[in-house]
């Protein structure tokens, strides 16, 4: 059977591999891959091939795992974790998202408790989005039902200066652009410029 269809899909018990011809008639099934872990979300990055996938386990923890040969063997991410003073747990990750084509090795990643990370080394290490760890309001979002989770990240290729969307509840909308004024040597060059909750517009704040 001809490939021309793949599909990454996360389960409980695994990544599993859908494989399909171009009518999507046929379809060779590979897996499980990561036996024993929950992924909850997988990709392959369109710049050079590598699959990733967001993947937590109630031994090892949540982590992201990645492979460069097609899902024959992975490697671990090093330990994700949250400054001490935010006194907060990343207890799952949920979403990660290859950066832009002019970003190589850049990743993204969304993750309970409400959290944003960013990986410059092909997801080796990751830091926090702090505008977001250390939103005003924070104290004011509520958990649904898979928990406080930031699930959904999307990048615009069309603005390269526009960093990302992400979605802590109840923050449904967090539009990320760039913010001149921000620290050469940050991680982050970017700025919350609002969002909408309920139908009103809040004011933005700097992400740092």
């Amino acid at each position: 059977m001809a490939i021309g269809v793949l599909a990454l899909v996360g389960t409980r018990k695994g990544l599993f591999l859908l494989r399909g011809d171009d009518d999507r008639r046929g379809w060779r099934v590979d897996g499980p891959l990561l036996d024993g872990w929950g992924v909850y979300h997988a990709t392959v990055d369109a710049r050079d091939g590598t699959f990733y996938a967001a993947a937590n386990h109630v031994v090892y923890g949540p982590t992201v795992q990645r492979s460069a040969d097609g899902g024959k063997t992975w490697e671990r991410s090093k330990k994700i974790g949250l400054p001490a003073w935010s006194g907060l747990t990343v207890n799952a990750v949920w979403h990660i998202e290859p950066g832009l084509a002019q970003q190589p090795g850049t990743l993204y990643l969304g993750a309970d408790p409400g959290v944003l990370f960013r990986s410059d080394d092909a997801g080796e290490t990751w830091e926090p989005n702090l505008g977001i760890l250390e939103h005003p309001t924070r104290d004011r979002w509520f958990p649904g039902a898979g928990g406080l989770c930031c699930d959904s990240i999307q990048l615009d290729p069309g603005r390269p200066g526009r960093r990302c969307s992400v979605r802590p509840r109840p923050l449904t909308r967090t539009r990320c652009t760039s913010a001149p004024r921000a620290a050469p040597s940050s991680p982050w060059p970017t700025a919350i410029r609002g969002s909408r909750r309920r139908g009103t517009f809040r004011r933005s704040c700097r992400l740092r």
